[in-house]
């Protein structure tokens, strides 16, 4: 008789994980304009290169050009091209720039930043 109330009673062993929540659709954001790559950046006689340091307390910082050389420029020495001031210069973006001789060696004179 015992092994018939053991029968009986629905007692289940398997333990069943929740269902996963599905996943939320991904975030479209708005275009901001063209995104630039080294390799992609406009033909515009500008010599390419990226801001690898810029000290906006003291007003410089160094670009490194397509051969690894870094040049010096000093923010009120600059000109900048196009939309974008100096209130979009930080480090790691991609700019153009011209350059010219002081008497302290090869500076930046005018810098596009893409």
């Amino acid at each position: 008789m015992d092994e018939k109330k053991e029968s009986e009673s629905p007692v289940s062993s398997e333990v069943t994980a929740p269902e996963p929540k599905p996943a939320p659709p991904p975030v479209k954001l708005p275009p901001r304009g063209p995104v630039y790559s080294a390799q992609n950046l406009p033909d515009d006689k500008f010599s390419k290169g990226r801001v690898m340091k810029y000290f906006p307390q003291s007003k410089y910082g160094f670009i490194k050009d397509r051969k690894g050389k870094d040049v010096y420029f000093n923010i009120d020495e600059v000109r900048f091209v196009g939309d974008k001031g100096r209130e979009s210069l930080k480090e790691g973006i991609l700019v153009g720039y011209d350059v010219g001789w002081t008497s302290h060696g090869l500076h930046i004179n005018r810098i596009k930043i893409y």
